[in-house]
């Protein structure tokens, strides 16, 4: 059976219309995107820091989306048997452990993740 839509009809809709997939994407993240994540750094350039290794690039952006191996996430895929955090807090959450752990917490400002390269 031949399609009745074509990819290469989309695309050339696509063209002609002067679709621009960046524009696109722009406005469906800031509709889409939770308030936490908006002030996200511009992926539209290449940040400073750039050619650091990708474990230090990682651990940071972790700790910019609140995901990542922590006692709370473990407990969540029944890991371990609790998510309380080795300091006593109820819970071990990556936000936990950058911003309230008496054990680990950065020091600074929490908006510096989101500015800050590695």
């Amino acid at each position: 059976l031949r399609s009745r839509k074509p990819p290469i009809r989309t695309a050339e809709n696509l063209a002609t219309d002067g679709f621009n997939p960046i524009n696109e994407w722009r406005q469906k993240w800031t509709q889409a995107a939770k308030p936490e994540h908006r002030d996200m750094p511009c992926i539209t350039t290449t940040p400073a820091g750039f050619e650091l290794p990708r474990k230090t690039w990682t651990a940071l952006n972790r700790i910019r989306t609140n995901h990542g191996r922590c006692a709370d996430a473990f407990y969540k895929w029944n890991i371990i048997p609790s998510p309380q955090c080795d300091c006593g807090a109820e819970r071990q959450t990556i936000r936990h452990i950058a911003e309230h752990c008496s054990l680990r917490a950065y020091g600074g400002h929490p908006n510096d993740f989101l500015t800050a390269t590695p």
